[in-house]
């Protein structure tokens, strides 16, 4: 590889560009800081590439203050930068947020969590990507997503400066790849049955019908968690995430692989 030739990949005016510039909605817009790693994976029409990254910073103290509205994004790299900024991006939200119970079906033992349900808006071609804005004040993306078949993972961080705390608390978000809206799948195991059924579905409109599928959940009551590590058991049938909290806990949860391939998927024989 010759060094010397190495060069930015985008010019606008004859100027070096980037690919994207994130900013919120305020007027003028905000610049929104990237501090962890992006992840890259296939676009949602089977070409071009769409590069996965979140925003925020926890770098010193000041940080802990800064309650400015932060966003994860999926935008596309079709070989040109995106200069129209939020304007060709898809809108996802939270459309729901709250503490629920979750009940054991065989025990009767209910189990209760803080669960996100998202929009679930298709992607169409006209658009440069998705953005979903974090609901929570102070909310923020300060470690690397990980990209699992369809799957994108993220986890958020809200920092608290209570004494005692864990240092805040985390959001654990699971979402389409494609247009970062809610899975075809409840991806958790939320009534600990060890089964993939509507008993880890949500009802939003009270209608008695579990009816969406959870895109996000607090691990843990406390504590900042970094990104996952997986572990999928030898049958497939199950995922472990694994994160250690700053509450000094290791929080453990049981998911769905979403039929993600898992295993040797090719070989090739060496002579």
């Amino acid at each position: 590889v010759d060094k010397d030739k190495w060069d930015v990949a985008y010019q606008v005016s004859g100027n070096n560009a980037p690919l994207f510039t994130a900013t919120d909605d305020a007027t003028p817009p905000n610049l929104q800081s990237i501090t962890s790693r992006p992840e890259v994976g296939r676009g949602p029409f089977g070409s071009d590439i769409m590069v996965y990254f979140g925003t925020g910073q926890y770098l010193g103290t000041p940080d802990i203050a800064d309650t400015s509205v932060q966003t994860f994004y999926g935008i596309i790299d079709a070989d040109v930068p995106v200069t129209n900024g939020r304007t060709g991006l898809l809108e996802q939200t939270v459309i729901f947020q709250s503490r629920e119970t979750f009940t054991n079906t065989d025990s009767g033992d209910t189990f209760d969590f803080d669960i996100r349900v998202v929009s679930d808006t298709d992607i169409a071609e006209s658009n440069t990507g998705w953005f979903m804005d974090l609901p929570d004040s102070g909310e923020r993306v300060i470690s690397t997503p990980l990209l699992v078949g369809n799957r994108l993972i993220y986890v958020t961080i809200v920092p608290d400066s209570t004494e005692c705390s864990g240092g805040g608390y985390s959001w654990l978000m699971e979402v389409d790849a494609r247009n970062g809206g809610e899975l075809s799948n409840a991806p958790f195991v939320l009534n600990n049955d060890g089964l993939f059924n509507l008993g880890d579905y949500v009802d939003i409109d009270g209608d008695g019908t579990p009816d969406h599928a959870p895109g996000g959940m607090k691990p843990g009551d406390g504590g900042f968690v970094p990104t996952p590590v997986r572990l999928v058991e030898p049958d497939g049938e199950k995922e472990h995430k694994y994160m250690p909290s700053t509450s000094g806990r290791i929080e453990h949860v049981v998911e769905n692989p979403g039929g993600s391939s898992t295993g040797r998927q090719s070989w090739r024989q060496v002579r």
